[in-house]
């Protein structure tokens, strides 16, 4: 967690002189349109420094950043955290490959001191700042709420040693550059993994991103990025299953490759985004899943729909026609399902009359919440399953349950 709060920025480093200090009624300073006119000088970033955090790694998002950043022309400052040999190869690469000066610095970008320390050392070495990239991050699990602060404070504390008092001309011209690397998951909840603190953070990162654009609209740019599913390693640990899953709702059917984002990083840092960008929303390549499934919480039944369905919904008493396959849960499971105990795929799809109590109550409860055409995943408890008796040979007693459920056919009573 930081050691001290996220000061406004205009408190603790003082805007350049050239921008008004109050957020009176007076209008915003103008931001002029930039000089360049073709796209080789606008996307150029000769003559820039950009600090990007996180860039240690050797296929991940900072470090593809920096790449395209170094390409275009700009020095780069990279920061690691604790993989020092990998920062200084990255290092090492960017200037044989692009001849330009790049530099490595340890910083723990949780702690706003260890980060002014760092823009200080930067500034000594390359003599200015023109751009920032807030990268550094980790994953986290469900209830790992002790992350939250942390997670925003890599893009606060950045934030917060943004603007170095006017020391750097482009920030005094109004063409400073701060840009966050956010998520999808901070404008989802992703499905099957449970990542509460992850995406939490990543919203945080969003609105951050968002307010901030207003309070530096004088002298910065400030914008999101919130990539898809992108192999950079750090989801190498998920089970296979689970990335299938992932796959399976993305429309390209494959996860990101993070050097496929990179000219966004590019284009953010550019005097292409001078222009009429100042709140640009976050951006999401095309690995954002299209369908999204949707989660309805009922007594003792959580469903998440898979698959919408367009047709009639079941009432109680109405005959119903299910292809179902059931799970005992086990919270160990990335996908929660344990051992199979059931199935009709295969037998022949389930007719029933449902919402009578032909069945566990658990299935009259969810699947009159289902549409015709619907395939959905119901979460059990054992109180709406078989219970304390639970049935012998196959759920043991007080075993809460997973089905998986396509309604096929429903005929009213």
């Amino acid at each position: 967690a930081p050691n001290r709060q996220l000061v406004p920025i205009r408190t603790q480093h003082p805007p350049p002189a050239s921008c008004p200090t109050s957020f009176s009624s007076q209008p915003a300073m103008p931001q002029q349109p930039p000089k360049a006119t073709r796209l080789t000088d606008l996307f150029s970033l000769k003559g820039k420094v950009v600090i990007i955090t996180g860039a240690s790694g050797p296929r991940g998002m900072g470090i593809e950043a920096a790449r395209g950043c170094a390409e275009m022309g700009a020095s780069v400052a990279i920061t690691y955290s604790s993989r020092k040999e990998g920062a200084e190869k990255n290092v090492e690469e960017l200037t044989k490959d692009y001849g330009v000066k790049a530099k490595a610095y340890k910083c723990n970008v949780g702690d706003f001191a260890d980060v002014d320390r760092f823009v200080n050392d930067v500034l000594k070495d390359f003599g200015k700042v023109d751009a920032f990239i807030a990268n550094a991050g980790a994953t986290a699990n469900a209830g790992d709420f002790g992350k939250v602060d942390a997670f925003i404070a890599n893009a606060g504390a950045t934030a917060n040693a943004g603007v170095v008092d006017g020391s750097t001309q482009e920030w005094d011209k109004g063409h400073g550059s701060f840009v966050i690397t956010a998520s999808m998951s901070g404008h989802i909840a992703n499905y099957p993994q449970e990542q509460t603190s992850y995406n939490v953070a990543k919203a945080g990162c969003i609105h951050l991103a968002r307010s901030l654009a207003n309070e530096w609209r004088d002298f910065a740019r400030v914008n999101s990025i919130s990539p898809g599913y992108i192999d950079t390693g750090l989801s190498d640990f998920i089970d296979p299953k689970t990335q299938e899953l992932w796959r399976s709702m993305i429309p390209m059917g494959r996860n990101g490759l993070a050097q496929e984002i990179k000219g966004a990083y590019v284009y953010l840092k550019s005097s292409a985004s001078y222009g009429y960008l100042p709140a640009l929303p976050p951006f999401l390549p095309p690995s954002l899943p299209t369908y999204l499934p949707q989660f309805q919480s009922i007594m003792g039944v959580t469903k998440t729909t898979h698959q919408a369905g367009s047709g009639a919904q079941p009432k109680a008493g109405d005959t119903v026609t299910i292809e179902y396959t059931g799970f005992l849960k086990d919270a160990s499971k990335p996908d929660g399902k344990g051992a199979k105990f059931d199935s009709s795929v295969g037998r022949g799809a389930f007719v029933v009359k449902i919402g009578v109590g032909q069945v566990i109550k658990g299935w009259d409860e969810g699947v009159t919440q289902m549409k015709l055409g619907e395939k959905a995943t119901l979460d059990i408890s054992s109180d709406y399953g078989y219970g304390a008796k639970g049935f012998p040979g196959h759920i043991p007693p007080n075993t809460d349950l997973i089905f998986d459920v396509e309604l096929k056919d429903v005929k009213a009573a």
